[in-house]
């Protein structure tokens, strides 16, 4: 799961794992906005959080 969520991140979203801040995960163009669209809401503590945890799937 966690790296289809980082996967998807990096490809819709712009997120870049090699930064130290992004607007992936919050801004409001970024996943949790995305989400409320459809009623999902989402704290972007969350987001940030999976997001960390699956940037160590990645290869260096």
């Amino acid at each position: 799961m966690l790296k289809l969520i980082i996967g998807m991140a990096i490809d819709a979203y712009g997120y870049d794992p090699k930064k130290p801040r992004n607007a992936a995960s919050g801004s409001k163009n970024g996943i949790s906005a995305k989400l409320q669209t459809k009623g999902i809401s989402i704290n972007d503590d969350t987001i940030r959080k999976y997001l960390d945890e699956a940037k160590a799937l990645l290869p260096l």
